[in-house]
Parts: C-alpha cells; structure tokens; sequence
C-alpha cells in the first residue's frame, strides 16, 4: 500500500500516467483517471473542508453527485467557487482549497472554463444507464432513430451500435415537449446542450441512504458503495479497520472485497441482526465504533472508517421535476417514481375501485374525486398534469353512469388557485403570476382551503343525492374568462 492507493482495483486510472495537484497549499500526486475525491483519499487527506456553521470537520462521503460534505473551490486551471471533491475531474496542475459549505468570488474576475452551447434533435433521449432501458433502445436503432445516452460517469456502460454516448454529462433539467438541458463536462470547455427528444427514458439510478447515528459526520463515515467505488475504479482503499453498517443485501459482498485489498474487517454491524453503530470517537477522523447488539450488549470496535448502507433512494429528481409521483414499495422499502397519469389518474381509479364494494354494501354512498382547474382548459407547461386532471372528470362520469343503479353518486371538485405553500413558491419563482391570477379572476382573490370545505359537505350530503356525474370548479370564476 502506497499511502492508501492499493495494487487491487483502478479500472478507471492509468498508473504509467502521474499527475501533479496542489490541495490547501499541498502538492500531491495521483494518477491520470483520478477525481479530486479519490485523489485526496489516495494521498490520506481525511479531511477537506469545514461545516459552515458550526465548523465541524467534514471528509468525503460519497463518490458521486450526492457527496453532501467535502466541498472545495478550484482555482486553477479554471475558477469554480465551490464544487463537490467527488465531482472535480483531476488534471495535471490542479489547484483546489477546501470551502466551509459557501463559495467566495474574488474581486478580480478569475478565468473560467468557457461554455459553448449546441443543440441536438433525437427521437429518444436516455438519461442514466441503469437496467432495463437496452429493449426499447435496440427497437429504436433498428428503425433508424437517433438515440442520445446522457451518462454521469466517464465509462458509460456498453451502449450498442446506433447510439451516440456523452459521458461526464448531467441532465440538469427536463421540460414539456422533451425538451432537456445537458451539462456536459470536458477537460478544457464544457458544452450545454439543449436536447429535444421525441421520448425520453430516465434509467438514472437510485443514491444509497446514509444511517444517522452520534458523530456521523466525522471523516471517515463513509456510504459503502462509495468505498467499494473507490476501490474498484481508483485502486484506493478509504480505511485499514473498517466496520461495515448495513440494513441491506447490497453490502454482502464488501467485508470479503476490503479483505482482499489488505484491510480489516473489525465488524459487521447489521440491523437485521439486531446490531447497529451508535457513534463513533475519533480527532480529526474516525477512530472508534460504538456498537450495540440485539440485547443492548455494547463493544467498542477500533476502526479508521464506517462503510454505511441504509437502504437506496431512486434517483427521482427529473421525473419530479415533470410532475411524476412516487409510491412506496414494500419491498425495497423507499418511494419509486410512477408516471403523472398513474400518480393522479390511475391511482383515483384504483381507490375509488377499492371503494366501491364498501358503498355497495351500504346501499348508497357518495364518492368526490380532485380534479382541477387544468380539467377544463389546457396549459403547455403542465401537459402530462393537465392531461391526466382531464381524465379524473372522465372517470367521474363514467362511474357515475355505473354505479347510479347502486344509488352511488360520483363527483369531482376542481380547484382553482389555491393560496397553499405549493402556489405561494410558485408565486414567488414565477414572475407576475399572482397580478395575472388577480386580474383573470372575477372574485379578485386568490382562493383559500376553506373554500372547498363547502362544496365538499353539500357533495357529501343527502342534500346532492340527485347529483351525480358533474365536475364543479371552485375558482371564484376563473375558469368562465376568456
């Protein structure tokens, strides 16, 4: 072991090719292929920055885009005033500082790694190249389509003839129309790209969940995919004691992998056991675990490094970003994504199904369905929300049409602008949004809760049982301007 660079692993450095850095004033060497992250590990730098707060000492948890502690600004050969270690592609003559959380511009203005804009027209965009997107993609090539991998890592997974890759990009943002901005980050320029794609298919992946416990922002807590990372793309072995914390299968291989590359595995701490970290001791990084077992037993097991997994969260933030939902899953216990129309329309069906035999077996009942303004008139930017908010009235006459005979009446309400905390930011990122809401609404008010509770009683009520089938804005008559 050379400082903490092992002989195992490496795939994505190149060890006849050294590179020279300089990190808080340090000049160190790594290896061509290394980011910033794997460099300072490979050199033994624990810490990287300080919290900004309170000044705690932070290291390196991660090793990708979710990295929440080891921040650092670039000086040289481009200025970038605070950026994750994890995401710094190292190059020869790189001069980095740690940063406490908050960039600072200096008041010369400093050189910058100049940005070109493009453009690119394909009939299908994949994002991320996670599992299950290689069917539809083959379909795609043997049409003729053009098909754009966007891939967050340097060596994409093996994308097939027919598909043109970009590695090192990021997809910043997706918008209606399959409009999509990619950051694509290149060693001397970095390009956006501005990408519209007749579909789009999100294979991004999932981040894995960290565990809280006492002191778990000490250097040397880690996520364990990012130590197994670390090891098998950069050669570097993050600790030389280490207990592994874990919840989940995803770990089973890592003690055997860290005995391998010549560590020592001081413990398994597996909560399905019954056992799990209560804290940790240590200055400046980790230095002991606190263990406690099924019947509270507690050890104390000497260690340089935590590889923890709680669990992994999908990758949900562009298929949020277009108004996807989330559902939980048992199984995996986290929040999957599901499309808009399953989260509003599919899910309105299934419940209101699952209903019915309660209803039925009342001999009458009343069921109110949400709709929206978006029901009655269309809106470019929400058209996958305002879509499946058309189908919620649809369904509302049509099981008012089956289930009139069991003396069940179906309707919906449909809101108009609603003063909650989900406007109230809209408001606030939308420039003149509430002077136009104001001025289109003949009550001159935007509309509060409370304003639905009526409808929702009379809908709930004996009072409407000749009612049925029918979808009532409650929008102080926005929906009847032209």
């Amino acid at each position: 072991m050379t400082g903490r660079r092992v002989d195992v692993g490496g795939a994505w450095i190149d060890r006849s090719r050294p590179i020279g850095f300089t990190f808080d004033g340090r000049e160190l060497t790594a290896f061509e292929g290394d980011t910033l992250a794997s460099a300072l590990l490979a050199n033994g730098v624990d810490v990287v920055c300080r919290s900004p707060i309170l000044g705690r000492l932070r290291g390196i948890v991660s090793a990708g885009v979710e990295e929440s502690s080891a921040f650092v600004e670039v000086s040289k050969p481009w200025f970038e005033p605070i950026v994750a270690a994890t995401m710094v592609n190292l190059v020869d003559g790189l001069v980095a500082t740690g940063r406490p959380g908050v960039g600072v511009l200096p008041f010369d203005p400093p050189p910058t790694k100049p940005t070109v804009h493009r453009h690119a027209y394909v009939e299908v965009l994949v994002v991320g190249s996670g599992e299950g997107w290689h069917p539809v993609v083959e379909e795609a090539v043997q049409r003729g389509d053009r098909v754009l991998l966007v891939e967050r890592d340097r060596l994409a997974a093996a994308a097939g003839d027919g598909v043109t890759v970009l590695t090192n990009a990021t997809a910043l943002g997706l918008y209606d129309d399959g409009y999509a901005v990619v950051h694509e980050r290149g060693p001397e320029r970095d390009t956006l790209w501005h990408v519209r794609a007749g579909r789009v298919i999100l294979a991004t992946g999932a981040h894995e969940r960290p565990i809280a416990f006492a002191h778990d922002d000490r250097p040397g807590v880690m996520l364990a995919e990012a130590v197994r990372t670390y090891l098998e793309r950069f050669g570097v072995l993050p600790g030389k004691r280490v207990v592994v914390f874990t919840t989940n299968a995803s770990t089973d291989g890592l003690p055997e992998l860290l005995r391998q590359a010549g560590a020592e595995v001081a413990a398994v701490a597996d909560v399905r056991e019954g056992w799990a970290v209560a804290g940790t001791e240590g200055d400046p990084h980790v230095e002991a675990v606190h263990l406690v077992g099924p019947e509270g037993e507690r050890r104390i097991a000497d260690a340089d490094l935590v590889a923890v997994s709680g669990g992994w969260n999908p990758a949900a933030q562009l298929s949020r970003a277009i108004g996807g939902g989330l559902r939980y899953d048992e199984a995996l216990a986290t929040y999957v994504p599901v499309d808009i129309s399953r989260s509003h329309l599919l899910e309105a069906a299934r419940r209101t199904s699952a209903a019915y035999p309660h209803l039925q077996r009342a001999g009458s009942g009343k069921l109110v369905n949400i709709g929206s303004m978006m029901s009655l008139f269309g809106a470019s930017f929400v058209a996958p929300y305002g879509a499946s908010k058309g189908g919620i009235v649809q369904l509302t006459r049509a099981l008012a049409c089956a289930w009139a005979k069991d003396r069940i009446q179906v309707n919906a309400v449909l809101p108009g602008w609603i003063d909650t905390a989900l406007t109230r930011r809209a408001r606030e990122e939308v420039a003149g949004l509430h002077e136009r809401v104001l001025a289109r609404t003949p009550a001159a008010r935007w509309g509060a809760p409370e304003d639905l509770a009526g409808i929702a009683v009379f809908l709930c009520s004996a009072a409407s049982d000749f009612v049925t089938g029918t979808a009532i804005p409650v929008d102080g008559g926005y929906a009847v301007q032209g």
